[in-house]
């Protein structure tokens, strides 16, 4: 780490790795300059104390090229480490890729990242921290119309947020490829706009639905959804983890997936309707 400033770094890779007081050194290597030529971050899970996660958020400035931050896994210091990173994320000019999951930041923090999403991402990564309706509404507003990648997840939210949330992903967010949203209380809401994300977002090729409850999805749920397969242009993976379908609406699933040569189609094992048995299944369906 010592060494940093005797090279121009442009990619860093130390995920998972707990560096310890090493984690010092390179927060100072970042506060000197050193890192000026940084264009990737990959640190999940490398942060030994919440104030480290803090301190490399404040440096942000220091590292003008960043194209990447990824930060998962690091549990954030409330009231600090994503408010700082959100009012620093004005002076990240070049940054296109955000994952901050599992940081379990409160609901007033991700509030005020919600409302300083930088303009030009196309990759943002925020599960595993709290959500609410005002971060929703923010988000609605602040969610760049570039984005290719978008994890969010999705609990807490009443039903109408929910709606609305994930009414303006998919018709606002036409160039999205890859749409991960986890932990819904309203499965039968969650699969509809999954189907109409299908239907609105053309180069979307991967997708995962995970509810927080294995209700059984309701017929006209059912219908948008797999009116949104027969549309679909571009998908290729599909998970449903998770997601409770009656024994015509899977034989459905599996016809529609077989058609457009799905390379994976994801279910439940426990959620299987009774008679169907998992040998028996296609080799590209897997079963959590």
């Amino acid at each position: 780490m010592r060494s940093l400033k005797n090279i121009k770094l442009k990619r860093l890779y130390v995920n998972y790795f707990k560096l310890g007081s090493n984690f010092d050194y390179l927060l100072e290597a970042i506060e000197e300059g050193d890192m000026k030529s940084l264009l990737e971050i990959y640190a999940k899970s490398s942060a030994s104390t919440q104030q480290q996660t803090t301190k490399l958020v404040s440096f942000l400035h220091k590292m003008p090229l960043l194209h990447v931050l990824d930060i998962a896994y690091n549990k954030a210091e409330a009231g600090k480490s994503i408010p700082i990173l959100a009012n620093n994320l004005n002076q990240c000019k070049a940054l296109q890729a955000l994952c901050l999951n599992d940081m379990e930041a409160p609901s007033h923090d991700m509030e005020l990242l919600a409302q300083n999403l930088p303009s030009q991402l196309t990759g943002l990564d925020i599960t595993g921290n709290v959500m609410s309706d005002t971060v929703a509404s923010h988000l609605m507003v602040t969610l760049p119309r570039q984005l290719t990648r978008l994890y969010i997840n999705v609990d807490n939210l009443s039903k109408s947020k929910h709606n609305e949330l994930l009414h303006s992903v998919h018709s606002k967010l036409t160039c999205l490829q890859k749409l991960y949203v986890k932990g819904s209380p309203y499965p039968g809401d969650l699969v509809k706009h999954g189907g109409l994300a299908l239907t609105s977002c053309p180069h979307l090729y991967w997708l995962e639905l995970i509810p927080s409850c294995d209700d059984f999805i309701p017929e006209d749920c059912v219908a948008t959804f797999m009116k949104g397969m027969q549309q679909a242009r571009s998908i290729k993976s599909l998970y449903l983890d998770g997601v409770h379908l009656d024994m015509r609406s899977f034989q459905e699933l599996t016809r529609l997936s077989q058609l457009k040569c799905l390379d994976e189609l994801g279910f439940s094992r426990r959620l299987l309707p009774e008679g169907v048995q998992s040998e028996e299944l296609d080799d590209f369906v897997t079963l959590y």
